[in-house]
C-alpha cells in the first residue's frame, strides 16, 4: 500500500491541499494517458495518506477517488502558429541584441 503526503507548500483552500496537485499525484499512480479524479473531502497537509485501490484515505475518511478516464475531445488547433514556434521570436530577440 502506497502512502502520500501533501507538503504544506502545496496548499489550496486554508489548511488543505491544492486539488490540482492532489489530482496530479493520484493520476501519476495510474500511469494511464487519461485519469479521472474526484475529490471527496479536503486533503490534509503534512499528513500521511493511504492509497487503496486508486482511492486516497486519511484514516477511514475518503479524501479522493481516481479511475481510468478518457479524452472527450481533441485539443483545439490554431490556424496561425505562434511567433516563437516559427522562429520569428528568436529572430526578433537576436535583432534587438544586435542593436545594443
Amino acid at each position: 500500500m502506497a502512502t502520500l503526503q501533501i507538503p504544506s507548500r502545496f496548499n489550496g483552500p486554508p489548511g488543505s491541499g491544492n486539488g490540482g496537485y492532489v489530482g496530479g499525484l493520484l493520476a501519476e499512480h495510474h500511469g494511464d494517458a487519461a485519469v479521472t479524479v474526484i475529490l471527496r473531502s479536503p486533503t490534509p497537509l503534512d499528513t500521511p495518506l493511504e492509497m487503496r485501490a486508486g482511492s486516497l484515505y486519511d484514516g477511514d475518511t475518503l479524501v479522493a477517488e481516481s479511475r481510468v478516464g478518457e479524452f472527450d475531445r481533441d485539443a483545439p488547433q490554431s490556424e496561425v502558429p505562434p511567433k516563437w514556434w516559427t522562429g520569428g521570436y528568436a529572430a526578433e530577440v537576436a535583432a534587438r541584441s544586435d542593436r545594443s
